[in-house]
């Protein structure tokens, strides 16, 4: 986290600013335009619609029976590993976590769709 630090006479004043990160979602979206009509940014963050995007692509795979709801949630995130497991043998554990080994799992879908 960048800290700046501003000093006057009277007051001292700390300001901080988070460094955001996307989370590797580009591979994602570029294969959910190919596939799904994803009609967002390819921007590398997980928003509403890359999300519900992502429900629909595993849905029709049989990976995801829940709603298309745009929202991350515990069956969501096991659909994924499940579906990055089968379609990228990334090893991972199905928890329904987002955690970091599926975050980096995640560059398997990039660098494959990058080929």
């Amino acid at each position: 986290m960048a800290k700046k630090k501003v000093e006057s006479a009277t007051e001292v004043v700390v300001e901080e600013k988070a460094v955001v990160t996307p989370l590797r979602w580009e591979g994602v979206q570029k294969l959910l335009k190919r596939t799904v009509g994803y009609a967002g940014k390819v921007d590398g963050f997980a928003g509403r619609l890359t999300i519900s995007s992502l429900q629909l692509l595993l849905k029709h795979r049989g990976f995801y029976a829940g709603d298309v709801t745009g929202l991350q949630n515990k069956e969501m995130i096991r659909s994924l590993q499940s579906w990055l497991n089968s379609e990228y043998s990334a090893g991972l554990e199905i928890s329904g976590v987002m955690d970091e080994s599926t975050e980096n799992a995640l560059k398997i879908v990039n660098s494959e769709l990058d080929k």
